[in-house]
């Protein structure tokens, strides 16, 4: 399954078609397809954020992609 948000990204951000290890793969695929099976009209999509990834950026990045939410 694929998410299905669309986010504006920097030159760092890529899209990826795997959300991770074990747990990260696995939280991406139940609640997509929750989604799916109850046919809800939302938008979901997984951000990692490294851990050591410049936190004033991942800020910016997340306030940013929860107004995409709201589109």
């Amino acid at each position: 399954m694929a998410s299905n948000l669309k986010l504006d990204r920097d030159r760092q951000a890529r899209f990826s078609t795997d959300a991770g290890d074990y747990v990260c793969n696995y939280s991406m695929y139940v609640i997509l397809d929750y989604v799916k099976r109850h046919h809800l009209p939302t938008r979901f999509g997984f951000v990692h954020i490294p851990h050591d990834y410049n936190l004033a950026k991942a800020k910016r990045f997340l306030l940013s992609a929860t107004k995409a939410i709201y589109r």
